[in-house]
This record gives C-alpha cells, sequence and structure tokens, in this order.
C-alpha cells in the first residue's frame, strides 16, 4: 500500500507569517504547557511547541489552498 506525501510551495512572506505566529504562541503558552519531556532547557521547550504548531499553521494554510473549510472548522 502506497501512503501520499504531500508538498506544497508557500511564499516566503507567507512562511514567515507561519512561523512568527506559531514561535509567539509558543512563548505565551510555555506557563501552561506541561513539560512532558523533562526538558530543562526553556528553549528547547520553546522549539518544540513551535514546531508543532508550525505543523498544524501549514496544514491549515493547505485546507485553505484546497479549500477545505468544513473540516478544518470541526478540527480546530
Amino acid at each position: 500500500m502506497f501512503k501520499q506525501i504531500i508538498r506544497i510551495q508557500i511564499e516566503n512572506s507567507i512562511y514567515d507569517r507561519l512561523m512568527a505566529e506559531s514561535v509567539r504562541y509558543a512563548i505565551i503558552s510555555l506557563p501552561y504547557t506541561i513539560n512532558r519531556m523533562n526538558l530543562l532547557d526553556i528553549q528547547s521547550r520553546i522549539t518544540n511547541i513551535a514546531k508543532g504548531k508550525i505543523s498544524e499553521n501549514i496544514f491549515l494554510h493547505f485546507c485553505d489552498l484546497i479549500q477545505i473549510t468544513e473540516m478544518k472548522e470541526n478540527i480546530f
């Protein structure tokens, strides 16, 4: 069974905005986030939160591109 990998091209300005939103979210949410990985370094925790958020934001951007709005509204 083959699984598809979706690859999209994102304009730099959009990527920069999504990245900035993700890092901002990571910094704001840090005090409310459980340290499940027992990381001592705050920067590592912020990086991990931002990585998850950037993935989510890119996925939502992809949904917008292919006009999947109903699923997006139901998931998030």
